[in-house]
């Protein structure tokens, strides 16, 4: 599936957390039944807080990791819908889209095989060097943003499993435990043992995304 969709209606003032996911989100933000904003978000390299007022209410649709819309498009639909205050139908964002199939298969390989991006671009056909070039031609994060998050979130997701921080940092292909704990600390704002004792953070990177996306869903939190 090309995207995923959430929601959220906000009773009280929060700071929502938002983990790197690999993936960019149209976002729709209502008071009293109006359209107040309409968002579409970047990569995020690190945490981040959003802070959220009580009686708005959010419908988001998450693109597959990689994917972007035609962003002419995208400002067309944000315009409409501000003006009039439209409900955002399924089939109007998949219109949006354009997928570049490769690319996203590439995208899917770096972040779920372990491999090197030498390896990945040669499975590919084309040389590292080359493969950077497209990433950076289609407006995408370089391929090893894709390898080393991805190698990140699925380490995270393996905390919720086992409780060896040495046996997942060997399975995940770290160079040693410490490497691995640089990396959560860099991505996620905490070291690994510190995640597993916080529940609430771990559950956002259950969160379909890079490494684990999943078929489309509605979802309210």
């Amino acid at each position: 599936m090309l995207f995923s969709k959430w929601s959220f209606d906000v009773s009280k003032p929060i700071a929502a957390e938002i983990m790197p996911d690999g993936c960019r989100d149209l976002i729709i933000v209502r008071r009293e039944g109006r359209v107040e904003q309409v968002l579409f978000s970047d990569w995020d390299w690190q945490p981040r807080d959003v802070k959220l007022l009580p009686g708005q209410q959010f419908c988001g649709f998450r693109f597959r990791p990689g994917l972007l819309p035609d962003l002419a498009e995208l400002e067309a639909l944000r315009a409409c819908c501000l003006d009039k205050n439209e409900v955002l139908q399924d089939a109007r964002v998949s219109s949006l889209l354009l997928p570049d199939w490769e690319m996203l298969q590439i995208i899917d390989a770096l972040a779920l095989e372990g491999k090197s991006v030498k390896a990945v671009a040669a499975q590919a056909g084309v040389s590292e060097r080359t493969l950077q070039r497209r990433f950076a031609a289609k407006r995408l994060p370089a391929p090893e943003y894709w390898r080393q998050l991805g190698r990140a979130r699925r380490a995270a997701l393996a905390l919720t499993k086992c409780q060896s921080l040495s046996a997942i940092s060997a399975d995940l292909g770290y160079s040693d435990q410490a490497h691995m704990t640089r990396d959560f600390s860099r991505w996620f704002g905490m070291t690994p043992r510190r995640l597993q004792q916080a529940p609430d953070r771990l559950a956002l990177l259950t969160h379909s995304g890079l490494g684990n996306w999943t078929e489309e869903q509605i979802s309210t939190r």
